[in-house]
């Protein structure tokens, strides 16, 4: 042990600098291995992330090659849209092996910030508070925030020059080119109109509604104002309206689903109710959703929209259908339909005779007919696959056990049974018309889901005040329902298409063209 009561008071100082100094320089090395340390966490976690982005791209590619196989044989709404390369299947079953589920903060892996927001320290504050150094950078912590902004109006005076030939002689004028707004000189524009029509036929929002909000923005549009914007612009979309019907009449599956809605219009006083077709193409083809206001029941429109049409026609049971049996290749009534009456038969029994219940019976047989259309799109059976399937002795089998149940059935005169076992017998060979040809359902419920959205809207705006209201309302469905079934943003969609149906090609301005621009797709997972 050193004996530091014989060093003098100066040897004492000098020797307790020296300490002082060797702790220094110690808590130095260790200040600098604990950045080195962070630092080196940083590359690694940079390391991790690298490979795992590595790992994804090889995830991928596997995915990609799966979903362009699993695309061959399903439905036009059950495929597989292309992924983009930020977010995709493979990483969200990455997070979900991280125990994440779906729903949570990944989402925020989707959003795409508009601006960064970056926080410093000021100088004085990185001062480390237990020795007095300059504290040095060692990373950084990234998050991502939505923040809502109320809806913002600008009005913007537009000023065209005017000039005049100096000469008196000459009468000549110019001025300069004023805006192709397709609203001319009207006060709206593209992306307002865009907004009324989003708000009335895709969120339901009544016009009365939205004009109060406007007006409380400062834009004094009255209800009445709205509703000419609307009707000017289902005028201006009308060539794509057009284009759209001419697609589902010549779809490459050759077959089409209808139903039909009520709808009430004001100023046709005679009628208590008219009516709303809807057609669809099928899953196999580009969608494509025509909505058509007729003032009755009657299918006069339908004849002339079919009139060039010579394929297959999926519907429930409405006699108005019955005129197009010789000149289309078949019509397909909806077995769901079919299967509904005797379902219906159940809703008042007790359990008890829910089971002795010979409906019961035949809504069995007919859930083991959906059951085997089900196990061929989860096999991806192709269409002549599906075809050969529908026709084996097994399927048969079920057939006839169907048919054997239904007409051993003795219903009361009278009865919610005797109603459904009619249905059935009337319908029987067009139930089966899908046998023939592997495009078609076994249902409507394609047609039915379309009615829908229609429906819904229309218990808010509850109806249309006149013909020209009701046939605006169908053609705009029509154009929104085929956005939305084509995953487009409604709003941004209809924008662009009413800044540019007079500059490009209708075919440009599809909702599945190619050509459209990439932000005019939703992000959907």
């Amino acid at each position: 042990m050193n004996n530091y009561e014989k060093l003098s008071k100066d040897e004492l100082i000098k020797l307790l600098l020296e300490k002082d100094n060797v702790i220094q320089e110690k808590d130095n090395v260790i200040q600098e291995t604990k950045i080195e340390y962070e630092k080196t966490l940083i590359e690694l976690k940079a390391t991790r992330e690298k490979l795992d982005k590595l790992i994804l791209k090889y995830e991928n590619e596997h995915q990609r090659q799966l979903r362009d196989t699993y695309n061959q044989f399903v439905k036009k709404s059950e495929k597989l849209e292309p992924i983009d390369e930020a977010i995709n299947e493979a990483e969200a079953k990455a997070s979900k092996k991280r125990g994440q589920k779906e729903g949570n903060h990944n989402f925020t892996y989707d959003l795409k910030p508009t601006r960064t927001i970056i926080k410093e320290l000021d100088e004085k504050d990185r001062i480390c508070p237990n020795c007095g150094e300059v504290m040095v950078e060692i990373g950084e912590d990234s998050t991502k925030k939505i923040i809502k902004y109320p809806a913002t109006y600008e009005v913007v005076e537009i000023i065209t020059k005017k000039y005049a030939c100096k000469n008196s002689n000459c009468d000549s004028t110019v001025k300069q080119a004023s805006s192709d707004d397709v609203f001319g000189h009207s006060p709206v524009t593209p992306s307002v109109v865009a907004d009324i029509i989003n708000m009335k036929y895709n969120l339901a929002v009544p016009l009365d509604r939205y004009s109060k909000y406007l007006i409380s923005k400062g834009i004094n549009l009255s209800t009445q104002c709205l509703s000419n914007y609307v009707l000017e612009a289902a005028n201006i979309l009308e060539p794509l309206y057009k284009k759209l019907k001419y697609e589902l009449t010549h779809n490459k599956a050759n077959v089409i689903h209808a139903d039909e809605t009520t709808l009430k219009v004001l100023d046709i006083a005679d009628r208590e109710k008219c009516y709303m077709f809807v057609y669809t193409t099928t899953f196999f083809d580009n969608p494509v959703y025509i909505y058509e206001f007729s003032e009755s029941r009657k299918t006069d429109k339908t004849e002339e929209l079919f009139k060039d049409y010579k394929g297959y026609l999926v519907c429930d049971r409405y006699a108005g259908y019955d005129k197009f049996k010789d000149r289309l290749a078949g019509i397909q009534r909806c077995m769901a339909h079919a299967r509904r009456y005797f379902f219906d038969v159940l809703k008042g029994l007790t359990p008890k005779e829910d089971k002795q219940s010979k409906a019961r019976l035949v809504v069995e047989k007919f859930d083991k007919l959906f059951s085997q259309e089900k196990i061929f799109k989860e096999k991806k059976y192709t269409i002549s696959q599906i075809k050969d399937k529908r026709n084996t002795n097994e399927y048969q089998h079920l057939v006839d056990s169907l048919h054997d149940e239904i007409w051993n059935i003795e219903a009361q005169p009278g009865s919610l049974l005797e109603k459904a076992v009619n249905y059935a017998k009337n319908s029987w060979d067009e139930l089966f018309t899908y046998r023939e040809y592997g495009y078609l359902e076994i249902s409507n419920n394609l047609a039915e889901r379309s009615v829908k959205p229609f429906v819904i809207a229309r218990k808010n705006f509850l109806f249309s005040k006149t013909e020209n209201g009701a046939q605006a309302s169908g053609l705009l469905f029509s154009i929104i329902q085929t956005a939305k079934a084509n995953g487009l943003c409604i709003e941004r969609y209809l924008e662009y298409v009413l800044n540019n149906i007079n500059k490009k090609e209708i075919d440009d301005i599809l909702p599945w063209s190619e050509k459209l621009p990439k932000d005019l797709k939703l992000n959907l997972k």
